[in-house]
């Protein structure tokens, strides 16, 4: 009896034994599988931050491209929001490294248990979709014009332009593609908008009885700008010709947008000294709008154009005008 209850006992001991050695081989390669999925995790997060810092490096440069041309204000803002955005995302990488660091530490324990080699094949996916690329995102920088329809009519004048200085300034900061073979595809975005309108008379837009009029003015303006800033959800079609590695394209579509901002700006002198006037309304522009957009271009650059069927003020409350726009539109 004692032989046969030091044999179970044996042979428990050495199940036991079993049992536990496999629940820490377990538990030591459930560590291990965490371990390695929370780097790639974070290796990956930085890898993205770091793109989106040139692609906000990129952009800066190509808006410090256009300073002398356009609104220093209006450049200088859009450089100092990219620069916050390039420190906000050097930060977040420094985070992502110290957080590998303690990973490194923590992990090492796993590791001293066994060093398994996993092999690794790189696969190239087949799509014949692959070779697609939209070029919605960019720097749209265009002379503004204004359509009269009825050219003979003189109800409109008050809105003559002074076309040297009526510009716009569109920025197409995203867009997400969708490729329908490796020439054509469709893409769509989001862009903000903005159009200034130089007027050339010496006049102060007025709205009396909801109607869009003008009443003249005894100062002699040096600079008096009607501005607009939408902000517009374009959806575009493109057909891509590749040439090497520079594309020939072309792309059409339409974009709606809604008003964020509408003011007139007046720059005059008085005894010598340069004086500022700011007047804030809509002065019954539409709300909503929507435009025909379309370019030709090769590579990064492309001249593009935008024609809008609705009217500049809404229907019945002011000239019958539509806004235009014709310009050269750099990608990034």
């Amino acid at each position: 009896m004692y032989k046969i209850m030091k044999t179970l006992f044996t042979i428990m001991a050495v199940l036991f034994f079993c049992m536990t050695a496999q629940a820490q081989e377990n538990f030591d390669s459930l560590s291990a599988e965490l371990y390695r999925k929370a780097q790639q995790d974070l290796l990956n997060k930085k890898e993205n931050l770091i793109a989106g810092k040139e692609k906000f490096r990129h952009m800066k440069d190509s808006i410090k491209a256009l300073k002398g041309m356009v609104a220093e204000e209006l450049i200088e803002m859009q450089i100092d929001a990219l620069e916050k955005g390039i420190d906000d995302i050097e930060d977040s990488i420094e985070e992502i490294e110290d957080q590998l660091e303690k990973l490194e530490k923590s992990g090492s324990y796993n590791r001293r248990h066994y060093s398994i080699e996993i092999p690794r094949y790189d696969l190239e996916i087949k799509s014949r979709n692959r070779d697609f690329e939209s070029h919605l995102t960019g720097i749209f920088f265009a002379v503004n014009g204004l359509m009269n329809p009825n050219s003979d009519s003189h109800e409109a004048d008050f809105m003559n332009l002074n076309e040297s200085r009526s510009f716009c300034l569109d920025i197409y900061f995203a867009g997400h593609d969708v490729p329908f073979c490796r020439k054509f595809g469709m893409t769509f975005g989001c862009d903000l908008e903005f159009n200034h309108y130089s007027l050339a008379k010496d006049i102060n837009l007025i709205v009396r009885d909801g109607q869009v009029g003008y009443e003249n003015s005894a100062i002699n303006y040096k600079r008096q700008n009607f501005r607009l800033m939408y902000l517009n959800f374009p959806l575009v079609f493109e057909f891509n010709v590749p040439s090497g590695r520079e594309k020939f394209y072309i792309n059409a579509g339409i974009k709606g947008g809604v008003r964020v901002g509408s003011r007139i700006k007046q720059i005059y002198d008085i005894d010598g000294e340069k004086k500022k006037n700011r007047i804030h309304g809509d002065f019954q522009s539409q709300l909503f709008r929507y435009a025909v957009i379309g370019g030709i271009g090769y590579d990064g650059v492309q001249v593009f154009a935008e024609y809008s069927p609705l009217q500049l003020f809404k229907d019945g409350r002011g000239p019958e005008l539509y806004p235009f726009a014709i310009g050269v539109k750099f990608n990034f």
